[in-house]
C-alpha cells in the first residue's frame, strides 16, 4: 500500500489506533495510561486472508488530505470500536470443542483476549474503557490486569488472589515469551486497570 493511493475517504474508512513502546518517531501519537506504551494513528487493511498492510500516519499525510488531528483520532476511535473483538477464553475453548473452565475446574476462566476482527495491530482496543465495561463480567470484579501479549492482542485477567487467575497470568506470560516474535512484543509488564 502506497501513501499516494490515499484519499480522505480511504483514510477515514481505514484509520485505526495501534500501540507500541514509547518512541521518538515523527508520527501522530500520544501517551497512554500504560507506562512506556504510546498510541498512534495508522491505516491498515486486510488484502486477503494472509496479507495485511499497515502504515503509520504523520501530520503531513493528514493535512494533505484535509483531516484535522482531532477528527482523525475521533474516527480512529470509532473504527477501533466497530472492529473490536473481546472474547472469553471459555468461549474460545467451547468453539474448539474443548472443556471450559466450568467443565474442567468448576469455575469459569475469566481470561479475555482483546484484539480486532483481523487480529492485526488490535491490542489498542484496551484503551476503550467503555468497550471494556460492556464486554467484561463486571459483576465479578471491576479490577483487572492487562498483559499486552503483542501489538496484536492483550490478555485481560481479574486482579485478584485466585490461584486460577495467577496460573492464567503466568501461562499468558509464558506463551508470549515462547510464541510472540520479538518485533511484535510490547512489554512484559502487567498493568492494572479499574473499570
Amino acid at each position: 500500500m502506497l501513501e499516494e493511493e490515499f484519499d480522505t475517504a480511504y483514510i477515514m474508512r481505514n484509520i485505526r489506533i495501534a500501540i507500541q513502546p514509547s518512541s521518538n518517531e515523527n508520527i501522530v501519537k500520544k501517551e497512554t495510561e500504560f507506562e512506556g506504551i504510546e498510541a498512534y494513528l495508522c491505516v491498515y487493511e486486510k488484502k486477503s486472508e494472509n496479507e495485511r498492510s499497515m502504515l503509520k500516519l504523520n501530520e503531513h499525510t493528514l493535512k494533505d488530505n484535509g483531516i484535522s488531528i482531532e477528527e482523525a483520532w475521533k474516527q480512529a476511535e470509532l473504527n477501533n470500536r466497530l472492529s473490536a473483538a473481546i472474547r472469553s477464553m471459555d468461549d474460545m475453548l467451547a468453539e474448539l470443542g474443548e472443556k471450559t473452565g466450568e467443565e474442567a475446574i468448576g469455575e469459569p476462566l475469566l481470561l479475555h483476549i482483546a484484539t480486532n476482527r483481523m487480529h492485526f495491530y488490535g491490542a489498542a482496543v484496551v484503551l476503550d474503557k467503555e468497550l471494556l465495561r460492556q464486554s467484561l463480567p463486571l459483576d465479578r470484579t471491576r479490577k483487572w490486569q492487562v498483559v499486552f501479549s503483542s501489538v496484536h492482542q492483550a490478555a485481560i485477567i481479574p486482579d485478584d488472589d485466585n490461584p486460577v487467575t495467577r496460573a492464567l497470568l503466568e501461562t499468558a506470560k509464558l506463551y508470549d515469551r515462547e510464541n510472540i516474535s520479538p518485533k511484535d512484543r510490547l512489554t512484559d509488564e502487567v498493568y492494572k486497570i479499574t473499570l
